[in-house]
């Protein structure tokens, strides 16, 4: 039981890797770097040169003081640079810009004219650049940091000729190769790529699991395998909610109080990953424990963050998780805490049978017009029928993918993959003229494909993998055109 749900955590974090990880590395924000700074600098220079300049007062504010707190070593910090001398950065001829920084400082105030932060070191202060494409939630987050002691972890992007500082972001587009994130120096409070992807999400769906109920966001898909549930938030977000349930049965629990067993249990599924956070609480009045732990795997590219509450309800483990690349960020803390906070025991078996029938029905019904819509959908589609060779703007989309892999045994692995996302980035390589183009994989294993059209004009391709010592065969269709 306990390595159970280590072992499902590995598998679709796997698979959601695959499936999003490079969704939205090109088109996550439209401007975060110091163009954008520079941009609203010309804006704010014409305007001066075309206004009197006003006579100075001495308005100025004082720094908000931080309140005292625990300072925690960071996590993720040996691709980082630490800011020791500021004057390296203070000027256009300064640091070249792209060079992966480490900055701490008060968070002093908030521009909205530019989508900006100003931290004020101990040597002087920078501009946090936000980027012009995140969510509500996340512009509302970052001025929620104002006062704030933080440490950021991002690029050195430039000097602002209008603040007259240098420009730190920690929203490059390749967000998932580096821990990026601006984080207070007990890592209370944490800002990262998933936070400026996802908005506040209201609990609206209310969901029965086992023996008890909780509530979802409508937005989510859902996933059900077996006693685990799988709540994901679009192709181009690299984090998913997992909910695992299971009875309690073994025998070497017996005499235990609740708290002990519940301990024991964590101690067993912490196995094999580093624990940052091991919190006693309370959820309804029910035993529980607050996790923050990270793993790593050779079959992903980056390490990653599990936020978690196992609960123990009666004789049952209940896991409520948010996981996502490095470390955990505010929108899934709060997501999940929320989530757990929305528990309620069912009233019978009998009562939970019924609700579920009922939900099985709609869950049915919205398939069946669903189905329908898609039929028509198609019907329209397999009017007009491609053929020959796709050009690249055909290809981009999403794909059910098959793979056969052949040891040198004789011995064959097949895996297929649902949903998995095939953007710019993968596509860069392809050959229009004859529809080829080849695709590393990782791990040594490199996909040799031809790209054509089905009878239905469907998208699809074929072709080998190798890896030096196993061969095998790879096969897809297009399922959703990104067009």
């Amino acid at each position: 039981m306990k390595k159970k749900l280590l072992l499902l955590l590995m598998m679709f974090v796997l698979a959601v890797s695959m499936c999003a990880c490079s969704a939205k590395e090109e088109d996550v924000e439209e401007k975060t770097e110091v163009e954008e700074v520079k941009e609203k600098d010309k804006d704010k220079e014409k305007k001066k040169k075309e206004e009197p300049t006003p006579t100075p007062e001495p308005t100025e504010e004082p720094t908000p003081t931080p309140e005292p707190i625990e300072v925690v070593d960071p996590e993720y910090t040996d691709e980082f640079t630490k800011v020791e001398k500021y004057e390296d950065y203070a000027s256009k001829s300064a640091t070249p810009s792209e060079t992966m920084v480490w900055v701490e400082g008060v968070i002093d105030s908030y521009d909205d004219a530019g989508n900006n932060l100003i931290l004020k070191s101990e040597d002087g202060d920078w501009a946090i650049a936000l980027g012009s494409a995140g969510t509500n939630a996340f512009y509302d987050r970052a001025k929620d940091s104002v006062g704030k002691n933080v440490r950021v972890f991002g690029k050195y992007t430039g000097y602002s000729d209008d603040h007259q500082i240098p420009v730190v972001s920690f929203l490059p587009k390749e967000f998932s190769n580096h821990a990026y994130r601006m984080e207070t120096l007990d890592n209370s409070f944490r800002l990262t790529q998933i936070d400026y992807l996802l908005d506040k999400y209201k609990l609206a769906t209310e969901r029965e699991y086992g023996t008890i109920s909780f509530k979802i966001p409508i937005e989510l898909r859902e996933v059900e395998t077996d006693d685990t549930l799988f709540y994901y938030f679009g192709d181009d977000v690299v984090g998913f909610l997992m909910l695992h349930n299971e009875a309690k049965q073994e025998a070497e629990f017996e005499g235990m109080d609740d708290d002990k067993i519940l301990l024991e249990y964590a101690n067993e599924y912490m196995k094999n990953t580093k624990v940052l956070e091991k919190e006693p609480t309370k959820i309804k009045g029910y035993p529980a424990l607050r996790l923050v732990t990270t793993f790593e795997n050779d079959d992903l590219n980056m390490p990653m963050a599990l936020y978690s509450y196992i609960i123990m309800v009666d004789d049952t483990y209940y896991y409520f998780g948010m996981t996502e690349p490095y470390l955990p960020g505010e929108t899934g803390k709060e997501l999940i805490t929320d989530m757990v906070g929305t528990i309620k025991k069912l009233d019978s078996a009998e009562a939970a049978t019924e609700k579920k029938e009922e939900s099985k029905k709609e869950e049915d019904s919205k398939k069946e017009d669903e189905t329908k819509k898609e039929s028509e959908t198609k019907t329209e589609e397999e009017k007009i029928v491609k053929t020959g060779i796709p050009p690249l703007a055909d290809l981009a989309g999403l794909y059910d993918v098959t793979m056969t892999i052949t040891k040198p045994d004789g011995t064959t692995e097949s895996e297929t993959l649902k949903d998995s996302y095939f953007g710019m980035n993968e596509l860069s390589a392809y050959n229009a003229t004859n529809g080829s183009m080849n695709l590393d994989l990782g791990g040594g294993l490199i996909a040799s494909m031809t790209f054509s059209y089905n009878s239905k004009g469907k998208v699809v391709f074929s072709g080998i993998l190798t890896d030096g010592t196993n061969s095998g065969t790879i096969s897809g269709i297009q399922t959703k055109s990104a067009n």
